[in-house]
């Protein structure tokens, strides 16, 4: 039961003040040698001031993308000790109240995953049907992430996540910016488009002793 609402996770699971800067800000290390995606040099780059990252930072903060309802087809892969397969996951979304996830393999239903507010419903549908009510307390335990309902509809739709405003080193390249920021949590790396639209985030642990 926690390896299969953990596949789903996995699947659904796809931004101070003004102040000169007399020194070259730089992004370390941006991908750490334990990830299995392509790994990224940020080379350095001089900039004049944060006063402009950081009014990128906020927009990124307070401008989430606005829907009512949701729906996407997403064809995934996925690994695991016991080998790899593929799936097709339809996920619908109504706001702030539930987000359906539907796993299916050569056209057949195998799963079927509710995720209100308060509470995580997943049923079987292949050899076995069965189904497991679980608080949403549940999610936190399986990703040890401070993950509730409202976060993960945020991360299906692709507004931002675990953004602070602890900005460690930022660069602007091709009409994008790539920022480092940090919490007690994580470091996240941020790129963000000319609109102020989240691209890509990549979080890593704060501390480099865990391996999420």
């Amino acid at each position: 039961m926690k390896k299969i609402v953990y596949y789903f996770l996995v699947l659904v699971v796809a931004v101070a003040g003004c102040r000169p800067a007399k020194k070259v800000q730089i992004i370390e290390e941006a991908i750490t040698k334990k990830d299995t995606a392509t790994r990224v040099v940020v080379t350095p780059t001089a900039v004049d001031s944060m006063a402009l990252v950081n009014s990128v930072v906020n927009k990124l903060q307070n401008a989430p993308k606005p829907f009512t309802t949701f729906y996407a087809k997403v064809k995934v892969g996925y690994s695991f000790k016991d080998g790899d397969d593929q799936a097709t996951a339809f996920i619908r979304i109504r706001k702030d109240s539930a987000i359906w996830v539907s796993l299916n393999q050569l056209g057949i239903e195998g799963y079927r995953l509710l995720v209100r507010p308060d509470s995580v419903f997943l049923m079987a549908k292949i050899n076995m049907k069965w189904i497991q009510a679980r608080s949403i307390k549940y999610l936190q335990e399986l990703t040890e992430l401070p993950l509730n309902f409202y976060d993960l509809q945020n991360l299906i739709v692709g507004n931002a996540l675990y953004v602070s405003n602890n900005i460690v080193s930022y660069k602007q390249s091709n009409n994008e910016w790539l920022i480092l920021l940090t919490d007690k949590l994580f470091r996240n790396l941020v790129t963000i488009n000319a609109e102020g639209n989240l691209v890509q985030s990549k979080l890593d642990d704060a501390d480099p002793a865990r391996t999420r």
